[in-house]
C-alpha cells in the first residue's frame, strides 16, 4: 500500500496504527509492504497549519470519503468535518485499508450520501472491533471470535441493525434489585452461566409479566426510570469465574412475530450490576461493548458472546424486553 497526502505543508510527523494499537512507521509517497487490514492514519501538527487537500491510497483518490477523518485539537476536543491541523500536540486521524475496494465499501454500506462533510457523531455511532485476546484455556472457536477484527463501522442512530444506545442510570439500590428479580423469576438454568427468568427455557418470550409495585418497588422503579412500559421477559444471570456465554444471537426459538418484535433493536435493557472488570462482552462486527454503564442492545441482529475472564468473581448481569413508552 502506498500512501500520499497532498497538503499545503508537508507533514513531518505521522504514523500508522493497526488494530492492536500498534504504531507503525512509514514514509508518505513509498510503499508500504502491510498485512491485509484496516489501519488508523494519524498525522500530528508540530504548530505550523497544514491544511489536507486529499489523500490517495496506491495513487487513488479518496475525494469526499476524506471527510471519514477527523482532528482532535492539543486540548483533545474533536473536530469534523476537518482537512486541516492547527494547534501544536492535534493529530488528524483517517482509517484506511490495504484494500481500496474493502475501504471503499465499508464507508459506503455506513455513510449516508448526503452526511460526508457533516459532523457524523450527531447521527452516527462509531466503534472499532479490535482483537480480544483470551485465554489458551478457553474453546478454539471463542478464541477466534474475541481475536478476529472488524475495523471501523458507522452505525446510524436511527438504523435497526445500531449495536446499542446508551441508557439511564436506574436510581435503585442494586441489592434489593437483585432479591426482587429472584422472587419474580420461576424458571432456571444451571451451569457456567447460571440463569433466572420469568419464562421458561430462559427466553425472552409472551406473555407480559406482572409486576405489582408493591411487591416490586426497585423493579417498578427500574422500569420507570429507563422508560419500559410493560415487561415482558427479565432474566438474571450469574456468569462464574472463567465462565462464559458461548456465540450466539438471540433469534433462536423465535417464531412468534408477537414476541420477537419486541427484542428487535436496540430493545434489551443490559445491566451488569457487579464489577464489569474483567468481563467482555463482544458483538461480531462492533466488538466490546462499553459495559461499564447500562445500555439497550441489539441481540438479535448481532452475534455475540459475554465471557469473565475473573479467576474469582462471579459476575451478575441484568436484562428485561418488553414494551417501551412512546
Amino acid at each position: 500500500m502506498k500512501i500520499t497526502v497532498l497538503t499545503s505543508t508537508q507533514p513531518k510527523q505521522y504514523y500508522l496504527k493497526d488494530l492492536w494499537d500498534k504504531k507503525i512507521k512509514f514514509t508518505l509517497g513509498k510503499d508500504i509492504d502491510l498485512p491485509h487490514g484496516w489501519y488508523e492514519l494519524n498525522i500530528e501538527c508540530t504548530g505550523e497549519r497544514i491544511d489536507i487537500q486529499t489523500i490517495l491510497i496506491d495513487d487513488w483518490n479518496m475525494k469526499k470519503l476524506i471527510y471519514t477523518g477527523y482532528y482532535v485539537d492539543g486540548k483533545g476536543v474533536r473536530h469534523q468535518p476537518a482537512k486541516s491541523l492547527w494547534d501544536k500536540g492535534g493529530v488528524f486521524k483517517i482509517w484506511v485499508h490495504t484494500s481500496i475496494g474493502v475501504f471503499i465499501d465499508r464507508v459506503v454500506r455506513c455513510i449516508r450520501n448526503t452526511d460526508f462533510g457533516k459532523d457524523f457523531s450527531e447521527n452516527y455511532l462509531f466503534t472499532c472491533d479490535k482483537p480480544t485476546v483470551l485465554d489458551s484455556s478457553y474453546p478454539i472457536h471463542l478464541r477466534s471470535f474475541f481475536e478476529t477484527a472488524d475495523g471501523p463501522h458507522w452505525w446510524h442512530k436511527d438504523s435497526e441493525i445500531i449495536p446499542y444506545r446508551d441508557a439511564p442510570m436506574p436510581k435503585v439500590d442494586k441489592r434489593l434489585l437483585i432479591e426482587e428479580c429472584k422472587k419474580l423469576c420461576a424458571h432456571k438454568r444451571d451451569g457456567g452461566y447460571n440463569v433466572i427468568s420469568t419464562h421458561a427455557n430462559t427466553i425472552f418470550d409472551l406473555p407480559f409479566v406482572k409486576v405489582d409495585p408493591d411487591l416490586y418497588p426497585c423493579l417498578t422503579q427500574l422500569m420507570s426510570d429507563i422508560g419500559l412500559k410493560e415487561l415482558m421477559s427479565l432474566g438474571l444471570a450469574s456468569l462464574n469465574p472463567g465462565q462464559y456465554l458461548d456465540v450466539h444471537n438471540d433469534d433462536q426459538g423465535y417464531n412468534r412475530p408477537e414476541a420477537i418484535k419486541y427484542l428487535k433493536g436496540c430493545n434489551n435493557f443490559y445491566w451488569q450490576l457487579t464489577d464489569p472488570k474483567d468481563t467482555y462482552f463482544k458483538y461480531g462486527r462492533c466488538g466490546l461493548l462499553p459495559i461499564e454503564r447500562p445500555l439497550f442492545i441489539n441481540t438479535v441482529y448481532h452475534v455475540h458472546s459475554v465471557v469473565n475472564v475473573s479467576k474469582t468473581t462471579t459476575r451478575t448481569i441484568l436484562n428485561l424486553v418488553g414494551r417501551y413508552n412512546d
